[in-house]
């Protein structure tokens, strides 16, 4: 688990510098996962989790850093964040709109029974 967490932050650090690596300079890097089999395991676990978004492309043996992906998907938890913050503004504003209005009732049939005994 240790090593897992580790790895993590290390390709999250990688992914800052470099936009690709060389698959051979990754398992030399991460060399306790054991073979190349687990870290390309690892890789997909990772991506499938959200930690980072990698591309593995065979016909060059590196790895990529999607950063288009991470961007869209920061936009998307942006997007739904606004939305929820939103809806709570607009539950706000229709409470105290209602109250508003009930206020104004209670004042205006208070006004007219006044009135009346005037």
């Amino acid at each position: 688990m240790l090593l897992q967490v580790v790895a993590i932050r290390f390709l999250q650090k990688l992914r800052n510098f470099y936009t690709s690596v060389k698959m051979e300079n990754l398992n030399a890097y991460l060399k306790d996962f054991g073979d190349e089999q687990a870290v390309e395991v690892f890789l997909y676990n990772s991506n499938k989790t959200g930690l980072f978004h990698t591309v593995l492309d065979y016909s060059t043996n590196s790895l990529g850093f999607s950063k288009k992906n991470e961007v869209q998907d920061r936009l998307q938890e942006f997007g739904q964040a606004i939305n929820k913050a939103f809806k709570s503004v607009q539950r706000v504003y229709q409470t105290d709109d209602h109250k508003k209005r009930v206020f104004d009732k209670v004042l205006e049939k208070i006004n007219e029974e006044k009135s009346d005994y005037h």
